[in-house]
Formats: C-alpha cells, structure tokens, sequence
C-alpha cells in the first residue's frame, strides 16, 4: 500500500528571522570576521569585540571557534589580505 506523501506546507517566514538564521550560519565561514569588525566598532577594544562574538559562537554551537586570541587575529589578518586581493 502506497503511502500519499503530501506536500511540505508553505508559509511566510519574517524575513528578519531568516537574516538572523543566515548570520548565524554565516559565523562558521567568514561572517565571523564581518561580525568581529561590528563588534569593534560597538566595543572600541579588540579583546572586547572578539569575545562577544566568540560568545555567541559558543552559544550556538557549543565550543568556541577559535581556539585563543592570537590564533583568532592570525587568521583575522590572512582574511584581510585575501580581502584586498580582490
């Protein structure tokens, strides 16, 4: 006996909701060094602003994304220059 799959429904997602998602996600790629420099701007000390993002890094998927500051600002530095290559 064939079982009727139906359809998934459709509704409307707020699309602040879907940015928040995509921010979220975004913070395992490159999005994480975008929201550093926000947080720079808001924090005024680098040590603050890394911090706050590592935190809502952590909140959401359990660990810390970088191991400590300097491994962070490393990595921070190699994706500026990547940056300005383009």
């Amino acid at each position: 006996m064939k079982q009727k799959i139906s359809p998934i429904p459709s509704f409307e997602v707020v699309p602040d909701l879907l940015e928040w998602v995509r921010q979220i996600i975004d913070l395992k790629g490159n999005g994480f060094f975008t929201a550093y420099q926000y947080n720079l701007i808001l924090y005024q000390k680098k040590g603050e602003a890394y911090e706050a993002i590592e935190k809502v890094f952590e909140q959401f998927y359990g660990k810390r994304r970088f191991s400590d500051r300097e491994v962070f600002f490393v990595k921070l530095s190699q994706w500026k220059k990547r940056q300005n290559k383009f």
